[in-house]
């Protein structure tokens, strides 16, 4: 897991050209006239999700993992709790669907605040909770969501 502002996301960019795409097109864009919506990155190996509504209570989410492919998490607009941990330290809720390249699990973890311009990046064993609204923000999540495809890398 990496958790670091889209200033820094250049410190990022060698881990993989296809990481490197996906933050310079983040950063090509205008999200604030953007429509939400799934735009393409690089064919089906990344594509970024841009979203918008209502954030969650942690207590009625669960963490969720994949296999297939890796997430940027970006704040727009707000803020957002994602909690974190290791698959390893949890159990599994549902079996993996590998259509949607999703799976469930249950137990603790720590929440990390992101701040609108600020990232988090999570590879297939960081189980993450996302969505959950914070103490102090009642508004929507804004976000973009970039999925890379593990073999792309």
């Amino acid at each position: 897991m990496i958790h670091d502002t889209l200033k820094n996301a250049g410190l990022y960019t060698g881990v993989s050209p296809v990481i490197a795409q996906a933050f310079e097109f983040i950063a090509a864009h205008d999200w604030a006239h953007m429509a939400p919506g799934r735009y393409p990155i690089q064919e089906d190996a990344a594509y970024l999700n841009y979203t918008t509504g209502p954030l969650k209570n942690w207590a009625e989410t669960p963490f969720e993992a994949h296999k297939d492919y890796l997430d940027i998490h970006v704040v727009l607009h707000g803020a957002e709790i994602i909690g974190h941990t290791d698959t390893a330290k949890l159990l599994p809720q549902t079996e993996y669907d590998p259509v949607s390249d999703i799976y469930f699990l249950t137990g603790e973890g720590d929440p990390i605040t992101l701040h609108a311009g600020q990232f988090m990046l999570v590879f297939p064993h960081d189980a993450h909770k996302p969505l959950i609204r914070p103490d102090f923000y009642d508004g929507p999540s804004v976000k973009l969501v970039v999925k890379i495809r593990m073999d792309a890398l």
